[in-house]
This record gives structure tokens, C-alpha cells and sequence, in this order.
């Protein structure tokens, strides 16, 4: 019996943003609003100026290798890369510390 590994392919697509490559993910990904973040919920829509990638239906291979081809073409790369410079603020370690310490003093006067 062969298992399969979880991997952090979020996660994966969320460093190469921080580097400024264009990514593809499933749309019912926790990183699809990243992804596409107009319509991270509608298959296959067309890409908005602030789309940093794609986002496809699941378990569709070749809805997946499209987008890829899609990314490959150097126009929609430059496209997406502008898409990405707002995500290295958003998803800084200072933020993240920022919105958790909110949370818990939320939490202590609750």
C-alpha cells in the first residue's frame, strides 16, 4: 500500500509570489484568493490586472496544464508579476505577528 505525503503546494505558491513568479492552483485552495483574488471562486474566468496566477477546476490535469501554458507566454508572466508586489507586505512574518497579538488581546478582554 502506497500513502501519499501531504505537501504545502499553498505554500509553495505563495514563496514563488513573494519572488515574483506567476503561480496555478486549484480554486478550492486556500491560496486561490491570492491567486485570482476578483473571482478565486469562478473556474476558468478571465484574468484581472490584479490576478497574480491562475486558478483551475480540481482534479482537472488539463485545465492545469493550460494555465501553465498560459503562464509561459512572457506578456501574462509580467502581467502577474506586477499582481504580486502588494502580497510581500501582506503576507510579511510582521503582519502575521501583528493580526495573532490582535487576536489574543481580543481574546484576553472577551
Amino acid at each position: 500500500m502506497t500513502t501519499r505525503k501531504p505537501r504545502n503546494i499553498a505554500g509553495l505558491v505563495l514563496a514563488a509570489f513573494l519572488l515574483g513568479a506567476p503561480g496555478a492552483s486549484r480554486a478550492e485552495t486556500p491560496v486561490a484568493p491570492a491567486v485570482v483574488p476578483d473571482n478565486a471562486a469562478t473556474l476558468n474566468a478571465p484574468a484581472t490586472d490584479n490576478a497574480a496566477g491562475l486558478a483551475t477546476a480540481p482534479d482537472n490535469a488539463a485545465a492545469l496544464a493550460e494555465a501553465m501554458r498560459e503562464l509561459a507566454d512572457a506578456n501574462e508572466r509580467a502581467r502577474c508579476r506586477q499582481a504580486t508586489d502588494h502580497l510581500a507586505a501582506e503576507l510579511s512574518i510582521d503582519r502575521h505577528v501583528d493580526q495573532v497579538e490582535a487576536l489574543l488581546k481580543e481574546a484576553a478582554e472577551a
